[in-house]
């Protein structure tokens, strides 16, 4: 599936600033602040039987951009001081936590650690 993203220029008109290809079932689309642009992200949840995927698509400077994409058992996004995405597998019994890096301008893992200690 493709999506075509779009801002309201006033009440009457739309501006499409992007699109992005979504390969998969959405089971979720929601806003949050991961980037931290001043404009909500949008977070596409995907299903595809055993992972659980997220797309981010970060708006700045009136264009629309994938900048992140990934797969994993569960995946929980945190949106507090400092936001962060976690990427929980089972099969590799690992947690791989990321965030947004405003120098590079992408999401950096942080953080990996094993999910389950001794199972």
């Amino acid at each position: 599936m493709e999506v075509d993203i779009y801002v309201a220029d006033d009440f009457s008109r739309f501006t499409q600033i992007g699109n992005a290809r979504i390969p998969g079932r959405v089971t979720d689309v929601s806003v949050a602040e991961l980037t931290g642009g001043g404009v909500p992200d949008i977070l596409f949840h995907l299903d595809s039987g055993e992972l659980k995927w997220l797309d981010v698509v970060s708006i700045e400077d009136r264009k629309a951009k994938q900048v992140f994409w990934y797969g994993a058992s569960e995946i929980e996004v945190s949106t507090g001081p400092k936001p962060t995405i976690l990427a929980k597998s089972r099969l590799a019994n690992t947690v791989e936590q990321f965030a947004w890096n405003s120098k590079s301008k992408k999401f950096d893992k942080i953080r990996q650690y094993t999910w389950h200690e001794g199972q």
